[in-house]
């Protein structure tokens, strides 16, 4: 069962404002050039289940809403280590 996206969406955005506080990551942004494009990667380290697929996209577009997310795994499949998630 998927929870409504607007759930979610608030739900992470409350994390996220608790994490950054006012919207900075201060390390980042002192070594990371702002023009800096990067790729990101999530595998599998362990066997187990995947959970929370929507929650982690979320929290990646409203970091950056220019990103491009795409899933190789939904919530409730089985992980084998070294296989790709998102």
């Amino acid at each position: 069962m998927s929870l409504p996206p607007v759930i979610i969406e608030d739900t992470v955005r409350r994390a996220l404002l608790e994490d950054f506080g006012h919207g900075h990551d201060h390390t980042s942004e002192s070594l990371i050039p702002e023009a800096h494009q990067g790729k990101l990667s999530v595998t599998a380290r362990e066997p187990g289940r995947i959970a929370g697929i929507d929650v982690a996209g979320t929290a990646f577009r409203l970091m950056d809403s220019s990103l491009s997310i795409h899933p190789h795994m939904q919530d409730g499949d089985t992980l084998t280590p070294g296989q790709p998630i998102l």
